[in-house]
């Protein structure tokens, strides 16, 4: 029981990294759309 309580810990951590890592590349996906429009709009 111990061991898979252990188990449940280490993957919700793992979890919560990926998360925001997820995230954080959402946002990194966001910034580079915002700025390639930003270039865009300089071009015009």
């Amino acid at each position: 029981m111990k061991i898979n309580y252990i188990r449940l810990i280490t993957f919700k951590e793992k979890y919560n990294e990926n998360l925001i890592l997820l995230k954080s590349f959402e946002f990194a996906k966001k910034v580079v759309l915002y700025t390639e429009k930003l270039e865009e709009n300089k071009n015009l």
